[in-house]
């Protein structure tokens, strides 16, 4: 129904849950399952706050820890550095976001 009236299947509203779910299969070692949640979140962290937005990179750097643990290393980078073409513009080289993003894009 949320999808036929606003035009996406997961929004700003689900957002939160679907972040709070992926990391509770990230804490039980699903992950699997937690990836495919993040994908979803980085769906809607897209279509809710845009391509450019903090909000997805933080989805990007968590799909990229995700994606490394399950063994997909260049996927995992490729991600780091799209959170990082993101926050590096907003952020000073020493906040600790633009580092992790750099530690994990040279991974």
């Amino acid at each position: 129904i949320y999808k036929r009236f606003v035009g996406v299947e997961y929004s700003f509203v689900t957002f939160p849950y679907l972040m709070r779910l992926a990391e509770a299969y990230q804490d039980t070692g699903d992950d699997r399952s937690a990836a495919d949640l993040l994908e979803k979140a980085l769906e809607a962290a897209k279509a809710s706050y845009g391509p450019q937005n903090p909000r997805t990179a933080l989805v990007l750097l968590d799909l990229s820890d995700s994606q490394s643990r399950l063994g997909a290393k260049a996927k995992a980078a490729t991600l780091a550095k799209e959170a990082l073409s993101i926050l590096a513009p907003l952020f000073p080289p020493e906040h600790p976001l633009v580092r992790e993003a750099k530690e994990k894009a040279g991974r």
